[in-house]
């Protein structure tokens, strides 16, 4: 048998798989990625960039609509804005179609479907569980196998220049310049 470590929809197709697989993903435990990084002030533009939608007015009323009607739950629980956006339209979209689809043809293990787990995930600094460099997860691995923790996570150059950057304290600088510059267009 073959386990296959999956972060879908990103690097693996369920055709490069065998068909005695069994699919170890990672769905669920991405909000304790952030994702969409840390800005602290969201707007609904932001969320229209964030999702891609730039130039459909609809889409950012609806944005604005969310914002407006839970912004005030997400000061009292102290959940981030973007945590919770991306739980709702990335993991209720393609995560769960693609949780539906991959259970068709494979026998899947989702280890990080677990209320208690995202609760304790999401209490996490934010600096702490970041997309590139994650000290969350690489405290997770080192201790359940200091085997595990020598081999490179996702080695990207992309990861390394945005590891690099995150190190030497530039990495927030060039998101809000990023967010400043799509606002002039």
């Amino acid at each position: 048998m073959i386990v296959y470590l999956w972060k879908s929809p990103q690097y693996r197709t369920l055709s490069s798989t065998k068909p005695q697989s069994i699919l170890v993903n990672g769905n669920v435990s991405e909000i304790a990625r952030s994702y969409y990084g840390s800005a602290n002030s969201v707007s609904a533009a932001d969320l229209v960039f964030f999702d891609r939608y730039e130039g459909h007015p609809f889409v950012k009323r609806v944005f604005q609509d969310w914002l407006d009607s839970n912004q005030e739950l997400f000061i009292n629980t102290g959940y981030h804005v973007l945590d919770m956006f991306y739980w709702e339209e990335r993991m209720g979209n393609w995560a769960a179609k693609k949780k539906t689809e991959s259970a068709l043809s494979r026998e899947v293990y989702s280890p990080f479907c677990s209320r208690k787990l995202l609760t304790i995930l999401l209490s996490t600094p934010r600096k702490d569980r970041n997309r590139y460099v994650n000290k969350l997860y690489n405290t997770m691995i080192g201790l359940m196998s200091p085997v595990a923790k020598k081999i490179p996570i996702n080695p990207t150059t992309e990861n390394k220049r945005i590891a690099l950057l995150k190190k030497i304290g530039l990495y927030p600088l060039m998101k809000y310049a990023a967010r400043i510059y799509r606002n002039l267009k």
